[in-house]
């Protein structure tokens, strides 16, 4: 079985997104969302990708937090530039730790 460190999804690849819902929804239309009756949770997102038991094959999709009441990217492991590229997210946008302005930055 692969170690933890080496599965493709995990919640350590991931950024909130911040910038408000018109924002989500923008880049909604570029990256999978997940639906919130599939999964409404980052853990339990990067589990069932990591299984297999939800479809998702770009490198990247978009899941709500229930609990944190928030958006969240989810990238595969190395795919990081390739997740910001495709969220149209020039690095001068990125903030120290793991949020991402939408929108305008």
């Amino acid at each position: 079985s692969t170690g933890a460190s080496e599965l493709e999804w995990s919640v350590s690849l991931t950024y909130r997104l911040e910038g408000g819902d018109d924002a989500v929804a923008k880049l909604a239309k570029r990256v999978r969302l997940l639906s919130t009756e599939t999964v409404a949770s980052v853990n339990r997102a990067v589990d069932m990708l990591n299984r297999g038991s939800i479809n998702c094959p770009e490198d990247t999709c978009i899941v709500y937090s229930t609990s944190n009441k928030g958006h969240y990217l989810l990238y595969r492991r190395g795919k990081r530039e390739a997740a910001l590229a495709s969220a149209g997210v020039p690095q001068q946008c990125l903030f120290a730790g793991r949020i991402l302005m939408i929108g305008d930055c």
